[in-house]
C-alpha cells in the first residue's frame, strides 16, 4: 500500500521519494516521448491481473496500438479482480 504525506510516500511503512517510489514503474524510452502500451495477458494464482508494457518507436503510436490490438486478441483481455477489503 502507498499512500502520499506532505510530498514524500510511505511504502510498506517506510517514508521514500517521489522518485523510489514511482521510478521503477517507468522506462528510459518513456522519458524522451517513445510510446508505450499496456495490455492484459492474464493473471496469478490470486486472480491480480498481469500485464505486459509493449514500446516502440517514436511516432510509431499506430503500428503500437495494432500490435497491442493483435496480441490482445490471444490472450483472455481484462478480467476485473475480485477484492475483499478487510
Amino acid at each position: 500500500m502507498c499512500q502520499l504525506i506532505s510530498g514524500r510516500y510511505i511504502i510498506n511503512n517506510k517514508k521514500v521519494s517521489y522518485t523510489d517510489a514511482l521510478a521503477s514503474f517507468n522506462f528510459t524510452t518513456a522519458l524522451p516521448g517513445h510510446p508505450i502500451c499496456v495490455i492484459p495477458i492474464g493473471s496469478i494464482k490470486n486472480n491480480m491481473p498481469v500485464g505486459i508494457q509493449i514500446h516502440c518507436k517514436k511516432w510509431h503510436d499506430i503500428k503500437l496500438l495494432e500490435i497491442a490490438a493483435h496480441l490482445e486478441k490471444l490472450t483472455e483481455g481484462f478480467k476485473k479482480p475480485l477484492l475483499e477489503y478487510v
